[in-house]
């Protein structure tokens, strides 16, 4: 006996359809739905008793993990598609911090300006999107691209994520993370914030300049004296920034062979000190933390 209800299904047209959009009648009747996942048939049940839902014409294994990832997929696509052909915003969130570069002399680094999430509207820069095409050695999901060569990965993960190696490529990479269709409320919504479902990898966070114009909102106007080195401005900078200098996982190798003297002991690879603004495994170390002062 099937227990998974599905909301929804392909129609006759080749288009996903939510069944809260449908009537009962003659015309839905006549009307064919497949299942996403399998492509067996569904009966639409449209009764006032249980909530509406699709089911199964014969009673067969379906994998619910499979419809998910095709219906994120398939639905992502053709609103995406729909944004781009009726020149619709479809909007990203990404968090995002503004480095003020007025005392960066003084203390070696920018210091926080602001914190916050930017709006950008993906359609403005991705004409084009396409389902699993090959790129390099990696199959995307979905990628949306332009004619000058910029592109996106837009990932779906129901239980698998991207490989690290993905990760790792320096291509920018969304990851909707699937657990029920609940979560393809963003995609319906054309709009993909950055939370706990929703990941961007590998997106440029920062913008530096001379914000605060001497006038700090930090507070440092008055305190911030001439550093001779790193070392001693430390708990500062951990304030404002995260390094992987200061990470629990950095180690410090001396190779000639190599210019990333960084190696991380939790992903085995080597990274550069920036790495850590993005990485969701960055550990402050407290014992190196616990040995710094502040020079005032």
């Amino acid at each position: 006996m099937e227990t998974v209800q599905y909301q929804y299904a392909i129609n006759s047209s080749g288009k996903t359809i939510n069944i809260d959009s449908l009537i009962a009648g003659s015309e839905v009747r006549r009307e064919q739905f497949k299942c996403i996942s399998c492509d067996n048939l569904l009966l639409p049940v449209l009764g006032q008793t249980r909530r509406k839902h699709f089911r199964h014409k014969v009673d067969i294994e379906c994998s619910h993990e499979t419809y998910l990832h095709k219906l994120a997929k398939f639905r992502f696509h053709e609103i995406y598609n729909t944004c781009l052909q009726e020149n619709q915003p479809f909007w990203i969130e990404i968090n995002f911090t503004k480095y003020c570069s007025f005392h960066e002399e003084k203390l070696l680094i920018p210091c926080i300006f602001s914190k916050g999430k930017h709006k950008f509207d993906l359609t403005q820069y991705f004409n084009l999107i396409k389902l699993e095409p090959k790129d390099g050695s990696f199959i995307p999901d979905l990628l949306l691209s332009h004619e000058n060569g910029q592109k996106i990965f837009v990932e779906i993960a129901v239980t698998h994520k991207s490989t690290l190696e993905k990760r790792q490529s320096e291509q920018r990479i969304i990851e909707l993370n699937i657990n029920s269709e609940l979560d393809i409320k963003p995609i319906n919504n054309k709009l993909l914030s950055e939370n706990e479902k929703i990941d961007f990898w590998n997106f440029n966070r920062e913008q530096k300049k001379d914000f605060c114009h001497g006038i700090c909102i930090n507070g440092f106007k008055n305190t911030i004296n001439s550093h001779e080195n790193i070392e001693n401005n430390a708990s500062l900078l951990l304030s404002l920034y995260k390094n992987c200098f200061f990470c629990h996982h950095h180690r410090l190798l001396v190779d000639k062979g190599k210019d990333i003297p960084i190696y991380c002991y939790f992903f085995r690879n080597r990274f550069h000190a920036k790495t850590a603004n993005n990485c969701p495994n960055y550990l402050p170390d407290d014992k190196f933390i616990d040995n710094l002062y502040l020079v005032t």
